[in-house]
């Protein structure tokens, strides 16, 4: 099976970037790609859930997620951006930048959206 890892750097709430890496990150997954998404720099606010207050994006979290989509963020990214553990869509951990090396390691194919 074919791995593509897609990096994710620009804010969900700037531009349609971020929707369209995850129609591609689905399509992808929906063709039999084992597919990867690391979120790193603005993208770490994808999975912002603070104070309980749901984005528009957690059903397309939800979604990829259900369908087998692995999806780290960059700890240090979204600790720079006071966003914490609790504050992150459940199923979406916090981890170092090793994740996106070993992802780069692993893929076939990696797509940066910026």
């Amino acid at each position: 099976m074919k791995t593509l890892t897609i990096l994710i750097n620009s804010s969900p709430y700037s531009m349609e970037t971020t929707k369209t890496a995850m129609e591609v990150a689905q399509t992808a997954n929906d063709k039999g790609y084992n597919v990867k998404v690391y979120l790193y720099v603005d993208g770490t606010w994808l999975p912002h859930i603070k104070r309980g207050i749901e984005g528009p994006f957690k059903d397309m979290l939800e979604n990829a997620l259900n369908s087998g989509i692995e999806i780290t963020s960059c700890a240090r990214c979204a600790e720079m951006r006071e966003a914490v553990d609790e504050d992150i869509l459940d199923g979406i951990p916090l981890v170092g930048l090793f994740t996106l090396t070993n992802y780069i390691d692993e893929s076939n194919t990696v797509l940066t959206f910026r």
